[in-house]
Parts: structure tokens; C-alpha cells; sequence
């Protein structure tokens, strides 16, 4: 969300942007905040979570105008869709699935993408879990229920097919 201020910041860098498929990212952060995801509504000003997260579900910030929590994030979802697609030749757009497939594969893969040097075998810091793991076992549609799976495929439908998350 940022990128451009980074751009006139550091001008010559290259940017990388890892993107998770959009019902996953955001059952994920649902899951951390223990929210469920199919509610018709939520007052997050009422929440006990820590205010970042609040913004974030909120995504005021970002330009996001409606009232609704997964929608919220649905748009901030497409928002940094749009802004790394609209930019690609200056980003390095990867999917959070394609790491999780070779991990170390993947970051040496990044590494010759942006010309650094991989200098350390992290394949013994590969499995460790650093934030709290969410429930993934639940299906889209049992998680978010019909309306609200059908609010994140129609508003990062683009992104989806882009990225090939349709498949």
C-alpha cells in the first residue's frame, strides 16, 4: 500500500510482493483474530483486538468504503492486486503456495530473481511455525458461508484469475 513512497525512497531496489489466494488469506486472518466468517455483520469498533487490526479490518486507509467486514478485506485483498499488477515490471509478484511447495527452492529461486546472494541452508528453519497456525481444515464455503465466499470470488475475481487461484 505503500509502494510508491518506498519507490521515491529507494528507487533502484527491487520489489518483491507475496500473494496468498484471497479466501485463504482471509480465513487466515480471521482465524488469528478468532472472528468467524460468516457473519452478516460485525462491529469491529467493539472488538477486543489491538487497533492495527481494527484498521485493517476497517481498510479506511486504504480507500476502502463499505461496512463490511469481508468485503473490507476483500478490497484491500484486490487493492494490493492492483498496485503490484499495475506495477509489475518493477515487482516481483510470487504466491505464498509456490513456497510452501519447495520453501528453499523458492527463496533461492527469489534470491537469483533479485540478484542477491543466498548465502545460508535455511532448510532447518523451514517447519518452524513463527505466528500462531489458523484452522485451514474448513471448506471456503463453510467457513465464509455462500454470501460472503461470494462477496471475496466476485471482488478478487480478477486477481484469482491472474493469479491462477481458479484452477
Amino acid at each position: 500500500f505503500a509502494y510508491e513512497h518506498i519507490k521515491k525512497k529507494y528507487p533502484d531496489s527491487t520489489y518483491v510482493f507475496i500473494f496468498r489466494d484471497p479466501r485463504d488469506n482471509i480465513r487466515s486472518i480471521l482465524n488469528r483474530l478468532k472472528l468467524k466468517g460468516d457473519l452478516d455483520n460485525l462491529n469491529i469498533d467493539k472488538l477486543d483486538i489491538i487497533d492495527p487490526w481494527k484498521e485493517i479490518l476497517k481498510s479506511k486507509n486504504v480507500g476502502v468504503k463499505t461496512n463490511h467486514y469481508i468485503k473490507n478485506l476483500s478490497h484491500r485483498w484486490n487493492i494490493a492486486f492492483n498496485n503490484c499488477y499495475n506495477n509489475d515490471k518493477n515487482i516481483i509478484i510470487v504466491k505464498y503456495e509456490d513456497f510452501l511447495k519447495n520453501k528453499v527452492g523458492f527463496i533461492k529461486d527469489l534470491c537469483d530473481k533479485t540478484k542477491l546472494k543466498y548465502k545460508t541452508d535455511i532448510t532447518n528453519f523451514t517447519e518452524i511455525q513463527y505466528q500462531p497456525k489458523g484452522d485451514g481444515n474448513a471448506s471456503w464455503v463453510n467457513f465464509f458461508g455462500e454470501a460472503n465466499l461470494r462477496n471475496i470470488n466476485t471482488i478478487c475475481s480478477d486477481g484469482i484469475k491472474h493469479l491462477e487461484y481458479d484452477k
